[in-house]
């Protein structure tokens, strides 16, 4: 009972902060128990709810956006974008300066992991399971997290299936749809089986030249 009631005050909490602007909306969250940083902004029209929520500084979540997930974990100098939605029945995390582009679609059936300087252009989707037809009747069915680590850009429109792993240092193009372990120092073209192999530490030695 204690937990439902908590579950309900939560939700209360969540509604109230979608009609408020934004300071009055980091005070109500932190009196809920939640640790929101400094200059943290979830302007009015922006939902937000989660059992346990750690929103670091500077983090920035635009209007008509939709998150509710068991844990949420947003590290310093993150954006969200406009009409982007984050659900699921557990995690979401992500690490300091990511960015996440309007319109993007983010299942958490299971968790969802992004790394420090890491994120997702426009439309993208991501879903940790594709499963709609009933297991029950012989149809497949996979439950798998979704993670991209450290320096990863991930272009407009990509999907990312259940049990993706992009490793550090890779750029993922427009319209791919990632399945499986994609390799470090990796550029992954719209065929999945042609995969760009760079090598980042010499493209950062050029840079400092100039």
């Amino acid at each position: 009972k204690e937990r439902e009631k908590a579950e309900v005050i939560k939700r209360i909490v969540a509604f109230l902060c979608f009609l408020l602007p934004t300071r009055p909306t980091r005070l109500l969250y932190r009196l809920s128990g939640h640790r929101i940083g400094k200059n943290v902004r979830m302007p009015m029209l922006s939902f937000v709810k989660a059992d346990n929520m750690s929103i670091g500084n500077d983090v920035v979540i635009r209007r008509f956006v939709f998150i509710d997930v068991k844990t949420l974990s947003l590290g310093a100098n993150t954006i969200v974008s406009y009409w982007t939605q984050i659900k699921g029945e557990t995690d979401f995390r992500c690490g300091d300066n990511c960015f996440f582009g309007i319109h993007c679609l983010i299942h958490c059936a299971e968790p969802v992991t992004f790394g420090f300087y890491s994120g997702l252009g426009p439309r993208c989707t991501v879903y940790t399971h594709g499963s709609f037809l009933p297991a029950t009747l012989g149809y497949p069915a996979k439950f798998a997290p979704v993670v991209a680590e450290d320096f990863v850009w991930i272009a407009m429109e990509v999907v990312l299936m259940p049990g993706a792993y992009i490793e550090r240092n890779c750029i993922v193009n427009p319209g791919v749809v990632v399945q499986g372990r994609v390799k470090s120092n990796s550029i992954l073209q719209t065929d999945p089986h042609r995969q760009c192999v760079f090598d980042l530490t010499r493209l950062q030695k050029l840079s400092r030249k100039d």
